[in-house]
C-alpha cells in the first residue's frame, strides 16, 4: 500500500482533537489533509509530518457518515485505500465519519498517539487540584479582591450556607454591607446555585455597584437604567443573566416594570432598602415593586442603614418583605420586640457578671431556659429563640472593637487660612487661597499620598491646572464621572504606583466604588452640607483594611460659611473624628438652618445640635439588640474561615501548578517578582485559545495585598476563571491522557499499566453534590499479567524511578496485541469498580449523617423559633432524596493511563 494516497484517513499526532482527516492533495514534498469536523486544513512536509494513518482491524467499531456504528469483520485494500467488510456491507475508508475521535486513552495507545510524559503528569495534577477544589469549603471566598475581614467572611458564609437565603444585612456604615452581599453573590454564582441575579439600587449607586462587582469580584453585570436603549422585540431582563437596575427607572417607567415581570431570577438584592417607604396606611410604589419581586424570587438580600435610626415601623416593613407569613402584624411585632429587649438586658447582665433577679429568672423559665445553666448556654439558648435572629444581620463598630483592633483613628487637621483677595469674586479668591495652601500642604507631606475630594468636576480640573502651573514637581491624577472606565483605571493605577501621582483629585461620584487604602491623607477641599456625604468621603480611606490613622486636612477661610458648617459638624456631633451614626437624623432635624448657615446664630445652633446628639445617641445605644449582634458574628467560625483562606493564599501550590500549565501549554510567562508575572499568548500554544488571556497579555498577581493596591492586575486564585477554565480544557481536550514511561534502572522485562479512573456523579449545582461526594481519582496499577500492584507502589514512588519514553518505546507499545491490552483495561475497570463501590457506601453514610444533623438542628429551632419555616425542613429532605438518587447513578470512567516499560 502506498504511503500517501488521496482519500486515505489520517490523524494528527500533535492535534488528535482535530478528529479524522482525509488527504485531499499531494505534491512531491507536501501533503494536505482536511479535518472537516474541525473546519481546518493542514499542510505538512512529507518527510517531517507528525501524522498517523488510521486503519481499523477485525473487531473494531467504526462510525460511518450516516451516524451508524458497524463492527469490522475483515479488512482489504485497493489502490492504496482500505475497505472494511462489516457483515454483508463493504465500507470504504472514504465513507468513515469525520466525527470519529481518538481522544480516549485506549484509542491513543492502539493508534500510537502518545502524549509527552510531562503532559501526563500535568493532567494528573489538574485532576487532583480540580477534585480538591470541588470539595473546598471556602470555594467562592478565595477569588474576591478584598481584605480577609472576619465578620464579612462569617456573614457571607453563614448566609450562603442557608438553603433559601432571605436576609436583611444592616451592618453599620463602613463595615462593608456591599462587600458582604457581593461575597454572597460570588459564592452563589461560582457554585452555580444561582444563574440569574437581579440587583436593584438607587440611581446614584448603579455605577458603584457595577465597579465593585467588576473590579473586586470579576463579575460582569449588565446595567439597565434610563439610558438603556430598547430595540423592538427585545427585553434586557430576559436577554441578560445578571442585571443591575436603577430603582428610579422602575419607579418611573411602567414599561420597564412590565418587561421585568416577564423575567425570572434566582436572587434579588436591594440596596438602600430603607428608602422603600411603608406605613400601616399605605406603601410606596417602590415598596410594592420590591415586595412583588421578593414574593416570586427565592433568594433575597436587603441592604439597609442602621434600622434603629429609622423607626420600628420601617424595620418591620423590611422584615415583612423577607417573610410576609412571619411578619404580618405590626402590633404583634412590637410586642415581640419589647420582649426581646428584656432578653437583651439579661444578656448584658450575664456578660457583666451581674446576678439575675427573680423576675428575670422567671422570664427565662417561661421560655424553657434553665436560669442555672452556664452563662454561655443561657445566651446560646436565647440566640436560638430570637425572633429575627436568622434573617436579620447587624454588626457594629462597638461590637467589632471588642474583638479586633483594626479601626484607624481619625485625626483632624483644621487649617484656618487668610483670604487671598486678588479679584472682586469671593469664590475665586477662596479657591486661590485654598489652592496655594494645598501646594504648601503637599510639600509638607514630603511625597506621602493624598486623596482630595471636592464637589464638582470643574473644581477638580481647575485644581489640576493650578498645581501644574504652580508646582511643576508635583504629579497629579484626576478622577471624575465623565472619565471612561479605562481612563479611571489608568488614573487609579497612576495614583497607586509608588513613583506615580502624589495626589488624586476627585469628585464625590468619581471616586465611588474605589478603595485607596494605601493612602492615609484625606484633603476635604470643600464641605458637603449633608453629613452622610461627609461620612462617605471620609469612608474612602477610613475603611476596614486601612493600616494607618486617617489624617483629615480641612482648609478653611475664617468666618466663611464653610467655616461655620465645619463648626456645626465638629462641635455639634464630632462628625470628623467619630463615625457619624446619627448625622442623617441631625441633618433632617436642622436641615433648613444648616443650608442657610451664614444667617444663623451658630453658637445656638451648635448647642441645640449637641443636645439632640446626646439624646439620639442615648436612644440608639439603649436600642442596641445585643442578641442580634451576637448572632451576626461568631468569632470561632469567622477566624476558622479566615485561617483556611490565608493558608491557601500563602501556599505555593497554585503558583507551581500554573507555572507548569504555562510552560507545557505554551504561554509566555515573565516573572516580575515572586508573586507577580506578566502573561501573553504565543503562536505555539497547545490550545487555540487560553481562557481569560487577551492577545496583548496582562499582569497577574498571586498576592492579595498587591491585588488590593493594584486593581489593574489580575488576581489569581483557585476561584479565578482562568484557573477553572484551563483546568476544564486540559481535561476535556484529553491532554496527557496516555503516555509511555521507562524505568531508569530496571533490568526486568515486566511491563506495568498505571490507570487513573474518575469516580463521578452527575453534578447537581443547586444541591452542591460535589461537596458531599466530590469526583475522586481511583488509581489502579497492574502488570501485563493482570496482577494488582496498586498498594505496593504508589505514584510518587514510580515517578522517582521512571522518565518519559522515547520514540522507540512508544512504537513498541503501539504494537502490543490489541487483545492483550483490552484484557488489561477490562481487569483495571473491574478493580476500579470494586473500589468505587466501597467509596459509594462511605459517601452514603456520610451524607445521611450530615443531613440528619441539619434536620435535627432545624427541627429543634422550629420548636422554639417561628422564623424557621417548614420549607427549609422540606428542602433538606428533598435534598437528601435527590442526592441519594444522584449517588445511585454514579459511574467509573477511565481518564488516563501510562505504560511503564
Amino acid at each position: 500500500m502506498n504511503k500517501f494516497t488521496i482519500g486515505q484517513r489520517w490523524i494528527s499526532e500533535a492535534e488528535p482533537e482535530l478528529g479524522l482527516g482525509i488527504i485531499n492533495n499531494l505534491t512531491d514534498k507536501t501533503v494536505s489533509i482536511v479535518f472537516s469536523a474541525s473546519g481546518i486544513e493542514r499542510n505538512y512536509g512529507i518527510k517531517t509530518c507528525p501524522i498517523k494513518r488510521v486503519l481499523f482491524g477485525p473487531g473494531d467499531e467504526i462510525l460511518i457518515e450516516e451516524g451508524e456504528r458497524l463492527l469490522v469483520d475483515k479488512v482489504t485494500e485497493q489502490d492504496g485505500l482500505a475497505f472494511y467488510l462489516c457483515g454483508e456491507r463493504i465500507i470504504s475508508e472514504l465513507d468513515l465519519s469525520d466525527l470519529m475521535s481518538f481522544n480516549k486513552p485506549e484509542d491513543k495507545l492502539l493508534n500510537g498517539l502518545c502524549d509527552p510524559h510531562e503532559h501526563f503528569q500535568l493532567r494528573y495534577e489538574t485532576l487532583k487540584y480540580k477534585n480538591e477544589y470541588s470539595a473546598l469549603d471556602v470555594k467562592g471566598l478565595l477569588g474576591p479582591r478584598v481584605s480577609l475581614i472576619p465578620h464579612q467572611l462569617y456573614v457571607a458564609k453563614e448566609v450562603f450556607n442557608r438553603p433559601i437565603p432571605r436576609v436583611l444585612l444592616a451592618d453599620e456604615v463602613g463595615l462593608g454591607k456591599t462587600i458582604e452581599a457581593a461575597m454572597i453573590i460570588h459564592q452563589m454564582l461560582i457554585s452555580k446555585r444561582a444563574q440569574r441575579i437581579l440587583i436593584v439600587v438607587p440611581d446614584s449607586l448603579v455605577f458603584q455597584w457595577f465597579i465593585e462587582l467588576h473590579r473586586k469580584f470579576a463579575l460582569s453585570f449588565t446595567v439597565v437604567n434610563q439610558e438603556t436603549e430598547l430595540a423592538p422585540g427585545t427585553n434586557p431582563f430576559l436577554d441578560n443573566e445578571n442585571i443591575i437596575v436603577s430603582l428610579g427607572l422602575l419607579r418611573g417607567a411602567e414599561r420597564a416594570r412590565e418587561l421585568l415581570n416577564q423575567a425570572d431570577f434566582d436572587m434579588l438584592v436591594v440596596d438602600e432598602a430603607h428608602h422603600l417607604k411603608w406605613s400601616r396606611e399605605e406603601a410606596s410604589v417602590e415598596y410594592k415593586l420590591v415586595e412583588s419581586l421578593a414574593a416570586r424570587i427565592s433568594g433575597v438580600l436587603l441592604l439597609t442603614a442602621t434600622p434603629e435610626q429609622l423607626g420600628l415601623e420601617g424595620h418591620f416593613s423590611r422584615l415583612k418583605i423577607l417573610d410576609p407569613d412571619r411578619f404580618f402584624s405590626y402590633e404583634d411585632f412590637v410586642k415581640e420586640h419589647e420582649s426581646f429587649e428584656h432578653f437583651a438586658g439579661i444578656v448584658r447582665k450575664i456578660e457583666g457578671g451581674v446576678d439575675l433577679d427573680v423576675e428575670e429568672k422567671e422570664l427565662l423559665t417561661s421560655v424553657g431556659i434553665d436560669a442555672n445553666q452556664e452563662k454561655e448556654e443561657i445566651i446560646s439558648s436565647l440566640l436560638d429563640r430570637h425572633g429575627t435572629g436568622r434573617i436579620y444581620i447587624r454588626n457594629t463598630r462597638e461590637r467589632m472593637k471588642e474583638v479586633f483592633d483594626f479601626f484607624p483613628q481619625r485625626i483632624l487637621n483644621e487649617d484656618l487660612i487668610d483670604l487671598d483677595a486678588k479679584t472682586d469674586n469671593l469664590d475665586v479668591n477662596i479657591f486661590r487661597s485654598k489652592a496655594f495652601w494645598l501646594i504648601e500642604k503637599l510639600q509638607d507631606l514630603k511625597g506621602e499620598k493624598a486623596l482630595l475630594i471636592c464637589k464638582s468636576k470643574a473644581k477638580v480640573l481647575a485644581l489640576e491646572k493650578f498645581i501644574r502651573e504652580n508646582a511643576t514637581s508635583t504629579n497629579t491624577a484626576v478622577f471624575h464621572s465623565d472619565l471612561s472606565l479605562m481612563a479611571r483605571d489608568r488614573q487609579a493605577a497612576y495614583f497607586a504606583d509608588n513613583n506615580g501621582a502624589q495626589i488624586l483629585l476627585c469628585t464625590e461620584i468619581g471616586s465611588e466604588g474605589r478603595n485607596f487604602e494605601f493612602a492615609s491623607n484625606l484633603i476635604l477641599f470643600d464641605l458637603p452640607s449633608n453629613p452622610d456625604y461627609l461620612e462617605q468621603r471620609i469612608g474612602r480611606l477610613d475603611r476596614i483594611g486601612q493600616k494607618r490613622d486617617i489624617q483629615i486636612h480641612v482648609p478653611l477661610v475664617k468666618e466663611s460659611s464653610e467655616h461655620l458648617l465645619f463648626r456645626w459638624y465638629q462641635e455639634g456631633f464630632n462628625a470628623f473624628t467619630d463615625a457619624a451614626k446619627c448625622g442623617g437624623i441631625l441633618f433632617r432635624k436642622f436641615k433648613d438652618e444648616v443650608e442657610d448657615i451664614e444667617n444663623q446664630d451658630i453658637d445656638s445652633l451648635i448647642e441645640r445640635t449637641r443636645a439632640e446628639y446626646k439624646l439620639v445617641s442615648k436612644e440608639l445605644e439603649e436600642g442596641r439588640d445585643v442578641l442580634i449582634e451576637k448572632n451576626s458574628y461568631k468569632s470561632d467560625k469567622a477566624l476558622s474561615i479566615r485561617s483556611e483562606i490565608r493558608d491557601i493564599d500563602q501556599s505555593r501550590e497554585l503558583r507551581n501548578f500554573l507555572d507548569s500549565v504555562f510552560h507545557h501549554l505554551g504561554v509566555d510567562s515573565d516573572d516580575i517578582n515572586e508573586d507577580t508575572l506578566f502573561l501573553r499568548p504565543t503562536d505555539n500554544m497547545l490550545l487555540p485559545h487560553f481562557p481569560e488571556l487577551d492577545r496583548d497579555g496582562k499582569t497577574y498577581t498571586f498576592n492579595r495585598l498587591m491585588a488590593l493596591e493594584r486593581e489593574e492586575f489580575g488576581f489569581l486564585t483557585w476561584d479565578h476563571p482562568m484557573v477553572q477554565g484551563v483546568s476544564d480544557l486540559i481535561i476535556s481536550e484529553s491532554i496527557g491522557s496516555y503516555s509511555v514511561a521507562k524505568r531508569r534502572e530496571s533490568k526486568g522485562t515486566k511491563i506495568f499499566f498505571e490507570f487513573f479512573f474518575i469516580f463521578e456523579t452527575i453534578h447537581n449545582q443547586e444541591l452542591e453534590s460535589n461537596k458531599y461526594f466530590p469526583p475522586k481519582v481511583i488509581r489502579v496499577l497492574l502488570d501485563n499479567k493482570g496482577e494488582d500492584f496498586s498498594e505496593k507502589w504508589d505514584k510518587s514512588f514510580l515517578d522517582s524511578k521512571v522518565s518519559g519514553g522515547d520514540r522507540d518505546d512508544i512504537l513498541k507499545v503501539s504494537k502490543f496485541p490489541k487483545a492483550g491490552v483490552t484484557k488489561i483495561i477490562t481487569k483495571a475497570n473491574e478493580v476500579a469498580r470494586e473500589i468505587a463501590a466501597r467509596d459509594k457506601d462511605l459517601f452514603k453514610q456520610n451524607l445521611t449523617k450530615l443531613i440528619a444533623r441539619d434536620v435535627e438542628r432545624l427541627t429543634y429551632l422550629k420548636s422554639i423559633n417561628s422564623s424557621v419555616k417548614d420549607e427549609e425542613l422540606q428542602w433538606l429532605e428533598m435534598k437528601k432524596s435527590e442526592l441519594l438518587s444522584i449517588l445511585d447513578q454514579s459511574s467509573v470512567k477511565l481518564d488516563s493511563f501510562r505504560v511503564i516499560l
